[in-house]
Formats: C-alpha cells, sequence, structure tokens
C-alpha cells in the first residue's frame, strides 16, 4: 500500500508494526515525523511513495520513479531566495504557461557538463560555450562556441557579424591570440560581405599579424591579393605582389580533352567595338584580341621558340615551287556573319579553302578540331542539335526567308571541323619567294649578257 503524507500532517498507508494502520494525527505520530516539514495547506496528498518505490511530489500517481507537478513551478535551489536572485544554483521549470527551463547559476563560476565521468561541454562565467574544450577568456564584447581544440563560432555586441576562427582567440585587451603553435585563420560574415584572412605559423600565446587575400564584397564581386581592390572595378580582381604567376590553370588528366579557358560574351558584333581580351604592362596596353577575333599588338611581332640549341636534324627545306603553285587563293564571306549582318553588310575574307589544301597534297597544313554548337548550326555534318532558348547563348535558327524559327543549344558532336596551320603556310611561301628571287637573279643574268 502507498505511503501518503498530507498537507495537513496525517499520514496513511503504514505498515502495521509500531504504527497502526490507517490514518494518524500529529499530535500520536512516533517521534522522528515531523508535520512542521509538510507546508502544503489542508488536507491535500503532499507526496506519495507507492508499492513500486515510485515518489511522487504534487501527484498521487508518479509516472517515474521521481515526478514532480506544480503550477507555479518547480524549483531546485541551493538558496532561500525566490528564483532569478540571490546566490547559488537554480534549476527552474516554470509550468505556468511558457513552459521554460532555466538553469542558473548566481555564482561567478562554470556550468559543466559530464558523460562517462568525462567534461564533455562547459559554459563559463562569462557567457562563452566550449565542446570538446574549455573555452579561452575572449574579451568582454564577444560571445564565442569553442569547439575541438582549437576552433570557434563568435559574435560581437558591437555589430551584427558572425566569425569563424581557426587556432585563435580574442584577449581582453582586443588582441587576437594563437591558441597553438600554428597557423590561424579567420572568416568574417559581415553586412553581405565575406573577408578570409590567414596568418602563417606562430608561438601559442603570441599576437597575431593578418593578411586577407580572399574578399568576397557586398556587391557581388571578388578581390584577390588585395583586400580593398576589385570592389568597384572588375568581377574578380586579382593581385600579387610577390614574382610569382597571378593565375594558373593546371589540368593534371594526362587525358584532358576539353577547353582549359574560355572567354564568352553574349554579345554577338564583329565590327572592333569591344575586346575580347587585353593584355597591359606599366606602360600600358601591349596586346588586344577584338570581338572580331583579330588580334592587335603593340610591335607587330608574333614568335616562336627557336634557339638552335633545342633543334635537331637541322638541313635546308626541300622546293616549295610546287606546292605553292598549286594553291587556290581564295576570297569567301563567313556564314555565320551572313546570317546576322546580311550578305550585304558582310566583307569578304581573303585565304584558302581546308578541303582544297588536302587535294593539292598539303594535308600536313590540315588539322582537326572539335566543332562549337556555332558550328552545328551551320551545317548538320557536324552534329546534331537539340532546341534551346536565346537566354542561354544559343544559336538561332532560321529558314530560307531568314526568320528565325527558334534555337540550337545542345547537340551531339559529328564530324570534325578542318582548320589549316597559316603559320606553316607563310614559311612555305616564304620558301618559295626565295626560290623566286634565285630565278628572277639567273634570269637578270642571263638578260644582262645577252644585252652585252
Amino acid at each position: 500500500m502507498a505511503i501518503v503524507i498530507n498537507g495537513s500532517g496525517t499520514v496513511t498507508g503504514l505498515a502495521v508494526g509500531g504504527l497502526p494502520d490507517g490514518s494518524v494525527d500529529s499530535d500520536t505520530l512516533a517521534s522522528g515525523i515531523d508535520k512542521t516539514s509538510i507546508t502544503d495547506s489542508g488536507d491535500a496528498t503532499a507526496i506519495t511513495i507507492d508499492s513500486s518505490e515510485k515518489v511522487g511530489i504534487g501527484t498521487s500517481s508518479p509516472a517515474r520513479l521521481l515526478s514532480l507537478y506544480g503550477d507555479t513551478g518547480i524549483a531546485l535551489q541551493n538558496s532561500t531566495t525566490g528564483t532569478g536572485t540571490g546566490n547559488g544554483t537554480h534549476i527552474w521549470v516554470n509550468s505556468s504557461g511558457s513552459g521554460e527551463l532555466l538553469i542558473q547559476n548566481r555564482e561567478n563560476s562554470d556550468i559543466e557538463f559530464l558523460t562517462n565521468d568525462t567534461e564533455r561541454m562547459r559554459i563559463t562565467s562569462d557567457g562563452n560555450v566550449g565542446i570538446g574544450r574549455t573555452p579561452e577568456a575572449w574579451k568582454s564584447n564577444m560571445t564565442a562556441l569553442a569547439l575541438g581544440q582549437s576552433s570557434a563560432v563568435y559574435a560581437r555586441s558591437d555589430n551584427q557579424a558572425i566569425y569563424l576562427a581557426k587556432n585563435f582567440y580574442t584577449d581582453s585587451n582586443g588582441d587576437d591570440k594563437f591558441i597553438a603553435s600554428d597557423q590561424a585563420c579567420k572568416l568574417e560574415l559581415n553586412s553581405g560581405s565575406q573577408k578570409f584572412k590567414i596568418a602563417s605559423s606562430g608561438t601559442a600565446g603570441n599576437t597575431i599579424t593578418w593578411t586577407q587575400p580572399l574578399t568576397l564584397h557586398s556587391n557581388g564581386r571578388c578581390s584577390i591579393g588585395d583586400a580593398a581592390s576589385g570592389a568597384d572595378s572588375s568581377q574578380l580582381d586579382v593581385r600579387n605582389a610577390d614574382n610569382e604567376p597571378l593565375i594558373q590553370f593546371l589540368a593534371t588528366s594526362t587525358g584532358y580533352t576539353k577547353t582549359m579557358v574560355s572567354l564568352n560574351c553574349n554579345r554577338d558584333t564583329s565590327n572592333g567595338t569591344w575586346e575580347i581580351m587585353e593584355g597591359r604592362n606599366g606602360g600600358g596596353r601591349v596586346m588586344f584580341m577584338y570581338d572580331s577575333g583579330n588580334i592587335v599588338n603593340s610591335n607587330n611581332s608574333y614568335g616562336s621558340l627557336s634557339d638552335e640549341r633545342i633543334k635537331q636534324d637541322i638541313a635546308d627545306a626541300s622546293s616549295q615551287w610546287e606546292d605553292i603553285k598549286a594553291l587556290k587563293i581564295r576570297k569567301f564571306k563567313l556564314k555565320k556573319a551572313v546570317n546576322k549582318d546580311g550578305a550585304e553588310s558582310t566583307p569578304y575574307q581573303i585565304g584558302v579553302v581546308a578541303q582544297e589544301v588536302e587535294s593539292a597534297g598539303m594535308s600536313g597544313l590540315v588539322q582537326e578540331g572539335r566543332p562549337s554548337k556555332e558550328d552545328v548550326a551551320l551545317h548538320a555534318d557536324f552534329g546534331t542539335v537539340v532546341a534551346g532558348t536565346a537566354d542561354n547563348g544559343a544559336i538561332p535558327i532560321k529558314d530560307e526567308e531568314d526568320n528565325i524559327t527558334g534555337y540550337e543549344d545542345v547537340f551531339t558532336e559529328g564530324e570534325k571541323i578542318k582548320e589549316i596551320k597559316y603559320s606553316i603556310l607563310y614559311m612555305k611561301a616564304i620558301k618559295a619567294l626565295q626560290e623566286a628571287m634565285d630565278r628572277i637573279e639567273t634570269l637578270e643574268t642571263k638578260v644582262t649578257a645577252l644585252e652585252a
């Protein structure tokens, strides 16, 4: 039978032996049972111990080993003052509607959480939290969540930024200090911008000097190498004060078949009104590529490696006379320009046709490349297409009356597109010119002799 201590001090459920069964008032209770410890008013049940040894306070039907119920909340505290005031530790469950749980330490000491007799988390007296380690003594206007051996997430009370920290903390003087003798880094997210800072390896406890190699500005632009650059000049601004390459593109696959660098713009013109690429040195612009594809440099010099020490099997080139005579120099218009600007507005170009060069026996001057979606739109041999939209840079499909009927975007590659090695062709022409000069000089000698 359960033992019940009523608010009036009476007890029911006592086993027979020493005390009678049934209800006993406080005047006949044995020594050791003092009703003054029961402060509830009236005859309501204050404490219940049932036959399964469960204890209920505020309930006569405890569901757990210890069940506590109260309309005005439950408090476990080591001081006599009310919850939220005074010294000591308080655990307060407010059941008056908000259902809040308050764990409060009024002393200037930490709250620790342990599992398997090992500390797992700590809340320090200054409000910082450590998981896996005790948080360092951060500056008073900072609140930090320390993680693992040397990482942290922290915020400041004087701005709305959030910070990620690796191997450092900010001391009471506002100085960033190394936690361990190693490198450190910081990420600041503030007002739409992201700042990445790094510090070379230093000694634990020493003050850190940061460098800021990467900044993502609030307008979406990116600076590398100079924190202040790029915000108003370009989408990506890369600067380097060291004697090293600014940018390196490296494909480590030996079977690489893609495009290493692609410069694209949706504007489709060919009249030299803008430039795809520009090169400058300290004296200004030295090289640029127009939208037409023309490449211009300041000294009209285009070269290749030609040092004798990197060549072998050097000998005179064979005659190029017949090859040059066999070439057909053509004028033509590019289909893409005609489709866009019309035949009347498209200028002629001069050059050779790859298939004719092959037919003349000079297949060594011809190489093959991968067709683009623009090539596929010009001839079915280069592949088959799937209709796309104008927004993603697709090529317009036109009918016989030059009306746009759709857009070609995705394609299955077909035959290769033929290209000419014009730099070799120019050298063949120079050799043929030398041969012509020899013949002219020979003829001049004979004419002089005849005239004499």
